[in-house]
């Protein structure tokens, strides 16, 4: 898992001045994909669980997921998963079937709040100890080719106010199919349309929208986590809570956010800017096109002249790849993070998370992602703008070059894999290639992190691996062409190297 797993106590060793905390209470660890490859760091820590595990997530398709869980179950230990229903109900999404199959209790969480509302959660627990929550899905894009965050919690306090939070979502859910008849939770779930007798604000559909509003409580924050505030959507108004933080911005705002909507939001930036504060914003290329993201996204444009710096970010790295992030740096020692994007829907309809952080090593973190996204998506980056302390300690620990490589005509058994001069690359010898990762939307798009040290020049190819029939060993094909040849700048950023299987 290369450097992520040492999160804060890695940039904390690095960043001089700073002492490692005492408390485990503080322990939080911050994971960015698709570097840090935060399924397996999500799986491996569901595979230690001993009692009981809970998962809550809008989409669940990573199949590498099943085995996980079924062997939980098949080892007592006490297993539920949360998917929100009308994505669950879309038929390339079979992991809940293949659950349910082994005897995995599923739930899809319908949300009838609107038409349109989701459980859009990315929650897991493991043995009420451990959290794990963040904006990416436990799927083939969310983990192998979106920009995504996640943050591991190891907290009892943290885990069960998560538990409850779900515990909710489940008596919810009970309630509205209480309420409603199969087929029209059917209808509503696959044609997102409420019952013939649904009238919004009026009779019966009143009084059921009251009591799901009686059923949300107010989150108790855990003492033990005084540097960290967890707050939940719709009964919090999550937008409230950022502004709250922004209002305590004296020097800089970096925002990483897939969909920005909410004009009060963007207002609060842009008169930040006003006001002399640094504020730069990363967003979704695709999603600042959307319709219900034109008026904040005219406020941000229009405070470019004020000095706000707006980013559009278009992630090549698959067809359905995104800037998938939510989160904001404010000061380089508060972050608000999880699954919220600012927008709406979001903010007065779905079940949403989120989580601040006062912590300036988890602050570090968060913002060496930020200037790695600028870096990557801003034709004007300057790295002048960028605080040169951070950079000198960020810039010790190797850069993660991510390669990409298409290539539409593998078979099923077969395996992308990077080979190059380095040992890191395999030195050549195709049994210790490394290999890449695709699967579902992501292909034919091949994806793979290698961490090497700044100024490194090295050459490169792609081969696929194949099992050769009868046995013996696997079958090498290697591309045409000469060797590519990189360098690794001296920046410390992370790079992503596109390339096409040249055959």
């Amino acid at each position: 898992m290369k450097r992520a797993l040492g999160g804060v106590a890695a940039i904390l060793l690095l960043l001089p001045g700073v002492a490692l905390p005492a408390s485990p209470a503080r322990a939080q660890e911050a994971l960015f994909a698709p570097h840090d490859e935060i399924d397996r760091v999500t799986l491996a820590e569901l595979g230690k669980a001993r009692r009981r595990v809970r998962l809550a997530y809008f989409n669940i398709s990573l199949h590498s997921a099943v085995g996980t869980l079924v062997d939980l179950k098949a080892r007592g230990v006490d297993v539920l998963v949360l998917v929100d229903a009308k994505t669950e109900a879309q038929s390339y999404n079979v992991v809940d079937d293949l659950l349910e199959a082994a005897g995995v209790p599923v739930r899809r969480i319908v949300n009838l709040r609107s038409r349109y509302a989701s459980l859009h959660h990315k929650i897991a627990v493991v043995d009420g100890e451990v959290v794990i929550t963040g904006s990416g899905n436990l799927s083939y894009t969310g983990t192998h080719s979106n920009h995504e965050s996640a943050l591991v919690l190891r907290d009892a306090d943290a885990a069960r106010i998560f538990e409850e939070e779900l515990a909710e979502a489940v008596a919810i859910d009970d309630y509205v199919r209480s309420e409603l008849t199969p087929a029209e939770v059917r209808d509503f779930v696959e044609r997102e349309r409420y019952p013939s007798w649904w009238t919004p604000g009026r009779g019966r559909a009143d009084q059921i929208v009251r009591h799901i509003r009686s059923l949300d409580r107010a989150t108790r924050q855990p003492a033990s986590l005084p540097h960290v505030r967890l707050a939940f959507a719709p009964e919090e108004r999550l937008d409230t809570a950022i502004l709250r933080e922004l209002d305590g911005a004296r020097e800089s705002v970096h925002v990483a956010c897939f969909s920005i909507g909410m004009e009060n939001l963007a207002r609060k930036l842009a008169d930040l800017a006003a006001r002399g504060v640094r504020v730069e914003v990363v967003t979704d290329a695709n999603q600042l096109a959307e319709p219900h993201t034109q008026a904040a996204g005219a406020i941000l444009r229009n405070a470019a002249a004020a000095g706000l710096r707006l980013i559009p970010a278009r992630n090549p790295s698959a067809h359905y790849a995104a800037m998938h992030h939510k989160f904001v740096v404010i000061d380089r020692r508060v972050v608000c993070a999880g699954a919220y994007n600012w927008n709406a829907q979001a903010t007065f309809n779905n079940d949403e998370a989120l989580v601040t952080v006062r912590d300036p090593a988890v602050a570090a973190r968060f913002y060496r992602e930020y200037v790695n996204l600028a870096a990557r998506y801003d034709p004007q980056f300057d790295a002048a703008r960028y605080d040169a302390a951070t950079y000198g300690a960020l810039a010790a620990t190797p850069t993660e070059v991510t390669f990409v490589a298409r290539h539409s005509r593998t078979a099923w058994g077969e395996t992308v894999c990077v080979i190059g001069d380095l040992p890191a690359l395999g030195a050549w010898d195709p049994a210790r290639a490394v290999p890449l990762r695709t699967g579902g939307n992501v292909f034919p798009s091949w994806i793979g992190s290698v961490p090497i040290p700044a100024g490194t020049r090295f050459e490169y190819k792609f081969i696929v691996r194949r099992p050769r029939p009868g046995g013996g060993g696997d079958e090498v094909v290697w591309e045409d062409g000469w060797n590519r040849d990189y360098t690794v700048p001296a920046d410390g950023l992370n790079r992503t190297l596109l390339d096409d299987f040249r055959k």
